[in-house]
């Protein structure tokens, strides 16, 4: 894997420009070039690779459906959330189901006043905590939260680029490059640029898609039969 510097020093040199390396006088804007193109491509979709492992466990309250998640390891800034499961320490312990906060309050209008049960929804309230329904009935299970973390801005340039898989190195290239044309105000190779880092994004995007890490329920549809008091035809709005 990459460090900072080494990503610097190659666009550097494809620039040709030595102010902008490592030891350059204008190192600070390649800085700026790597976080912005960091942040920027990892807030485009949910990588499965950026699941922080292990994952986040909240011991249930009984009664109480919201949790915050403020105890994650490093940080309390999580990104996305890509899986909550109950464990129920034993052969019940499952996926709960993720719905959008609207939906959630439309199923759910009434939960403080319906009974306790085993949790099977749920629903992220904000940046910071989750929503379960319905209420647990007991203290004994525990949300395990899989989820990943905001991205924050590298400080130390030497070490290896922990945030993202070797294959997606080139993207970060090509990002870094199209600010840096953008900065030294080329603005054609800059657009051009762009162009070429939006197809290597949407490319790993297509790859994280076509091996998804997040299943998405096809909610079932009853069907019930109609059943005719009368003869339908000889309705007078039958022609």
């Amino acid at each position: 894997m990459a460090t900072g510097n080494a990503l610097i020093t190659a666009v550097a040199s494809e620039l040709n420009r030595t102010d902008l390396d490592t030891t350059g006088a204008q190192v600070a804007a390649s800085q700026r070039a790597l976080n912005d193109t960091l942040r920027d491509f990892l807030n485009r979709h949910p990588f499965s690779w950026r699941i922080v492992q292990p994952p986040l466990s909240i011991t249930t309250i009984a009664g109480t459906s919201v949790y915050t998640l403020s105890s994650a390891p490093t940080s309390t800034k999580i990104q996305d959330i890509f899986a909550v499961i109950l464990d129920t320490g034993d052969l019940q312990t499952r996926e709960l189901r993720m719905v959008p906060h609207g939906r959630f309050l439309r199923d759910w209008p009434n939960l403080a006043y319906q009974a306790t049960n085993k949790p099977i929804a749920v629903t992220r309230r904000d940046q910071y905590a989750i929503e379960v329904a319905p209420r647990p009935d007991t203290a004994t299970y525990t949300l395990k939260v899989y989820y990943s973390l905001e991205f924050t801005d590298i400080t130390t340039f030497t070490a290896e680029l922990s945030q993202i898989p070797q294959r997606a190195t080139e993207v970060v290239k090509v990002g870094m490059l199209m600010r840096l044309y953008r900065w030294l105000q080329e603005w054609p190779t800059a657009v051009g640029m762009l162009a070429l880092y939006e197809q290597q994004i949407k490319s790993l995007i297509d790859e994280e898609k076509a091996h998804p890490s997040q299943e998405f329920l096809i909610q079932p549809v009853l069907l019930t039969p109609a059943i005719y008091r009368v003869n339908y035809w000889q309705s007078p709005f039958v022609g």
